[in-house]
This record gives structure tokens, C-alpha cells and sequence, in this order.
């Protein structure tokens, strides 16, 4: 298992994928799980669309 020191997080960036579209968005650096679906959650608010698939990278 890895530890992952957020202060030292760059950037976090999150790719959702949706049956017709990609959305792609950047997380502050210290965002929790809470954040990225709140996140979700206002895109799907907004397009009536659930993501297949969320896919999250740590720029260290």
C-alpha cells in the first residue's frame, strides 16, 4: 500500500467518462472523496447523466 503525502500533491486531476461525453477537471490539492462527488454530482445536476466510469490521477 503507498502513502500519499497531499501536501506535496501538485494537482489532482479526475476524467469522467459518460456514455457520449468526457469531462475532464482539476481538484484543489487537499480535496477529499466528499469534493469529487459533490463535483459529480453538480455535472450530473446540470447534463441528467451518470458517469460509467471515474478515473483519478495524483500529480506528485
Amino acid at each position: 500500500m503507498s502513502i500519499i503525502n497531499c501536501r506535496t500533491l501538485r494537482s489532482i486531476r479526475v476524467t469522467a467518462l459518460y456514455e457520449d461525453k468526457i469531462s475532464s477537471f482539476a481538484l484543489e490539492r487537499g480535496a477529499t472523496f466528499r469534493d469529487l462527488a459533490d463535483h459529480l454530482a453538480q455535472i450530473e445536476e446540470r447534463s441528467g447523466c451518470k458517469p460509467t466510469a471515474v478515473g483519478v490521477t495524483l500529480d506528485a
